[in-house]
């Protein structure tokens, strides 16, 4: 235990004095009003102003695929478990082993497929010349919650990302270094 504390000793400084200001630049964006814009909406204006250059319908669908093909390489990660080359497995009961694989399978599963499906909006946009139908994970969460089966496909899609919140503090736990 001491030897993990001394670890991380160098750092101590740092904390209070970095800590805050993330905290405090929300915080005033907040009570200024200017970080009222959604996530969705951001993503609309960037995706409208490239666009509207040459070649720019052909710059965001590319982007639109990138981000498919990192979704899926999440996927991919998450069954075939390559997260846990990251880990110190050797410090972890066969019972926390077993937990922690699945919130990884689940999690970084659940987190790709959201990437995945951000991406198809974005090609959507591109190829229908309509930047209102780009957006961020929000505007992916609500397009499932339109399909039919919506709801439960967007309860599914939160527990994914609930489970990978949970693996990622797994995760900062075990982590080899």
């Amino acid at each position: 235990m001491r030897r993990r504390a001394h670890q991380f000793a160098y750092m101590r400084p740092l904390v209070p004095d970095v800590c805050p200001w993330p905290m405090r630049f929300l915080t005033f964006e907040i009570i200024a009003g200017a970080g009222g814009a959604s996530q969705t909406k951001k993503q609309q204006d960037l995706t409208a102003s490239v666009m509207h250059h040459t070649g720019g319908r052909w710059l965001v669908g590319i982007a639109g695929l990138v981000i498919v093909i990192a979704g899926l390489t999440l996927v991919v990660e998450g069954i075939r478990r390559k997260f846990l080359r990251y880990l110190q497995l050797s410090q972890l009961s066969m019972r926390m082993r077993r937990l922690v694989e699945w919130l990884g399978v689940i999690g970084t599963t659940a987190r790709g497929a959201v990437f995945a499906l951000v991406g198809v909006l974005v090609i959507e946009a591109a190829v229908t010349y309509q930047p209102a139908k780009a957006g961020g994970i929000d505007k992916a969460l609500l397009t499932l919650r339109n399909q039919p089966f919506g709801e439960f496909l967007l309860i599914l899609a939160a527990l994914g990302l609930i489970v990978f919140g949970v693996y990622g503090l797994c995760e900062a736990r075990w982590r080899r270094v």
